[in-house]
């Protein structure tokens, strides 16, 4: 199949009425009136539309609170679905008839529709949809909608080996949009990894946000990208990534692309349900790619006021690396590690960053820039006394406020 959208009607309110027709002023009379709706779904993204499928009825309180539904539909859906930026539900209610539904069709309670981002839906998967009769308030229906991964994801990550880049990507953005996907990879992690409940609590948070940038940008390769766009495309979120492992690792000593990379084959293993094979060659050049931007700016230092970084901190040595950095973040729409805000918007620095800049010989400006929110890298100085991408010492004097 090419994946599943699962619906649940988890819980519903407000269902006292449904559309008159004749006889049902009798029921009224007698006092034998009572509404068992039941919902009508289907799914809509561009031209396309699942059929719709029908709950069974319950009966609803008279006095509008709220109840439990408690019936799931799923549907099945096509490879092109994967590919949307967004997606509808829309929902039909009606009220179960006896008699009257055999000769005339069961009378109609409201409809409702809501759009949805498949990029957040793993990380928001109840919604509330209200449900409107005449452009009146008719009820409310509260849905959980989880997204499942078409078999051919797990088997192109079980042989990512054999298969492009391009593609190892899709497959991996379409298991992440499960609901306990950031669960499962969390449960993935090296048992060298220990984490405290904050700092576990922490780097989950972290994830949860970059599993949404990452299926993002998924939707934006088209499939037939080679492995080098498609490394040229995902090595900023590649980048980052490896900053949030880096987090979790406590000894100086211990390779953080290494982690990485068994990291990534243990969960490919467990998606896939059984022993994964990654490129690893592919994948460490993905970790290590570098981007060189905005290096020899003809004046670094007014470019970098007019980007509201004040530069009193900065040698003159060190402004030609930080503006390439801060050019780098900008193109790419990086977030900062702990806070997960844009680091530049609208071509302006968002308040409150440092920098920390190592030496690089090698490099175009001779320096290495990391960008951090103060206050938090401040507050992980003084726990760990080592910077978190590089796991090189960090003093408190390397922390240079900017913003």
């Amino acid at each position: 199949m090419d994946g599943r959208v699962s619906i649940e009607i988890q819980r519903a309110c407000g269902f006292s009425s449904s559309e008159y027709r004749l006889f049902d002023i009798t029921t009224r009379v007698l006092g034998f009136r009572r509404i068992r709706p039941y919902v009508k779904c289907r799914l809509e993204w561009g031209p396309t539309s699942t059929e719709m499928q029908s709950t069974s009825f319950v009966e609803a309180p008279g006095d509008e609170s709220w109840f439990d539904w408690g019936d799931k539909l799923a549907f099945p859906v096509r490879s092109d679905f994967w590919k949307a930026s967004r997606f509808k539900v829309v929902a039909e209610v009606f009220d179960k008839r006896e008699l009257q539904g055999v000769v005339r069709g069961d009378s109609f309670i409201g409809t409702g529709e809501i759009f949805l981002d498949p990029n957040t839906v793993a990380s928001s998967p109840q919604q509330g949809l209200k449900v409107l009769r005449e452009g009146k308030s008719a009820g409310e229906l509260i849905l959980a909608i989880t997204m499942e991964a078409p078999d051919q994801a797990r088997a192109i990550m079980a042989a990512s080996t054999s298969c492009p880049l391009t593609s190892v990507a899709h497959a991996l953005a379409q298991v992440l949009r499960a609901p306990n996907a950031v669960d499962l990879l969390m449960a993935a992690r090296p048992p060298m990894l220990e984490l405290s409940e904050d700092t576990e609590s922490e780097v989950r948070r972290l994830f949860q946000a970059w599993v949404h940038r990452f299926c993002q940008q998924t939707l934006q390769l088209s499939g037939g990208e080679t492995d080098e766009q498609t490394i040229g495309a995902l090595w900023k979120l590649a980048r980052s990534a490896q900053e949030i492992v880096a987090c979790c690792v406590r000894s100086s000593t211990d390779d953080v692309q290494d982690i990485v990379v068994a990291w990534l084959r243990s969960f490919f293993t467990g998606c896939a349900g059984k022993e994964a094979h990654l490129n690893e060659a592919r994948l460490r050049g993905l970790l290590t790619m570098r981007e060189q931007t905005g290096a020899g700016h003809a004046n670094p230092r007014e470019e970098l006021l007019r980007m509201g970084v004040n530069v009193d901190n900065l040698r003159n040595d060190m402004q030609n690396a930080v503006l390439a950095r801060f050019k780098e973040a900008e193109q790419g729409s990086e977030e900062e590690v702990f806070t997960c805000e844009q680091i530049v918007q609208d071509g302006r620095a968002m308040p409150g960053l440092s920098v920390v800049l190592r030496r690089c010989p090698g490099s175009d400006s001779g320096f290495n820039v990391f960008i951090y929110h103060t206050d938090s890298i401040r507050k992980w100085q003084a726990n760990f006394s080592y910077d978190p991408c590089t796991r090189a010492a960090l003093r408190a004097e390397d922390i240079l406020p900017i913003c």
